[in-house]
């Protein structure tokens, strides 16, 4: 017996790929290089042709290529990569989950008694993505990965009427509930 723990938005994006494929379909993947997923979605095929996203400024794509985001790549690189494809119908979005955490965070007027609690893995590019675009919009933020360092955190965090704590979607829920605990204590 085995636990298939394969995120459902990679396992549609592997599915869409493979359409593509099979309909000779020229299929790109926009995403960072060494990432796990990048590494996964080349290794589907060799068809697949591969852009560094640090490089995105730089690409030019082809009226004919079906463009397939990283799924945790930041809104910014996003919106640059759609911006730059002609024909939007051939480009996949990126996580869903993603997305809403993002445009629900920003919703939160900013001011000096708030701040936001980021929780996440520093090797996660969700949490480092959703960490960047929270301080690029100006916002207060804070970084933990564990309880050990929210409990090093608490005095800094006691000191705003509000902390906003979010989570990257792969960080255990669990964990997330803990830290909070320890900053409510």
């Amino acid at each position: 017996n085995y636990l298939d723990t394969t995120c459902p938005f990679l396992e549609e994006t592997k599915d869409k790929i493979l359409s593509y494929l099979s309909e000779d379909k020229k299929v790109v993947f926009v995403g960072k290089n060494n990432h796990p997923e990048t590494k996964f979605i080349t290794s589907i095929s060799k068809k697949i042709k591969f852009y560094d996203v640090k490089n995105l400024k730089e690409i030019t794509f082809k009226e004919d290529e079906y463009i397939i985001p990283q799924s945790t790549i930041s809104k910014n690189d996003f919106d640059v990569l759609k911006e730059k494809i002609p024909n939007k119908d051939h480009l996949l979005t990126i996580c869903r989950q993603c997305l809403y955490r993002w445009e629900q965070s920003l919703k939160v007027e900013n001011s000096n008694s708030l701040c936001f609690l980021v929780c996440g893995d520093s090797s996660s590019s969700n949490s480092i993505e959703f960490y960047n675009l929270l301080v690029s919009k100006g916002y207060l933020t804070y970084f933990v990965q564990n309880e050990e360092e929210a409990t090093k955190l608490k005095n800094e965090l006691s000191k705003y009427e509000t902390v906003h704590v979010v989570s990257a979607t792969s960080f255990p829920k669990e964990l997330v509930d803990s830290i909070v605990s320890i900053l409510e204590s």
